[in-house]
């Protein structure tokens, strides 16, 4: 057995809805609209990253928690290798989703960090805290990531940057 396959990633509970929360409160009170921005943003996704300290290894683990059917919605059509870390995976894949969301955590391990980033900016998700935890051997980084609805609804292309001004 492949020894990336073995290790365990510490996971913590996480109440997405508490954190979503917490970012409306944050804009209500440094907002002046603050009743328009507390909904601005639909769905937030926590993007756990374990990797290496070798700066030149690619061995990192990207583990989300979040809404079962928003992340298998923008990564099946990337990977068909989505792992489901939940006591009975069965019932998640079964949850219906017109009976609201169900929050689980999932792996998705053939999949490197950047193309999980790209995909994540392309499905218009922007990171809005990070941390990092370095143990003695890995690294461990946290993302939280929401989609903003006004973009997400409008449809429209995402701004590209001239980098020959830069």
């Amino acid at each position: 057995m492949d020894s990336s396959q073995t290790r365990k990633m510490s996971t913590t509970d996480v109440d997405l809805e508490s954190v979503l929360q917490v970012r409306r409160r944050r804009l209500s009170v440094t907002a002046p609209q603050a009743s328009q921005d507390s909904h601005r943003y639909t769905d937030v996704i926590i993007l756990k990253v374990e990797k290496s300290n070798d700066i030149l290894k690619e061995d990192a683990r990207c583990i989300f928690h979040g809404d079962y059917h928003i992340i298998t919605d923008i990564f099946q059509k990337y990977t068909s290798h989505i792992k489901i870390h939940h006591e009975d995976p069965e019932m998640i894949k079964n949850h219906d989703r017109l009976s609201g969301k169900i929050y689980t955590t999932l792996e998705l391990p053939t999949m490197s960090f950047i193309e999980v980033l790209e995909i994540l900016h392309k499905h218009y998700f922007s990171i809005v805290a990070t941390s990092t935890n370095f143990g003695a051997t890995t690294k461990l980084q946290e993302f939280i990531l929401l989609r903003n609805k006004d973009t997400h609804d409008a449809g429209r292309p995402l701004p590209t940057i001239d980098t020959k001004v830069h």
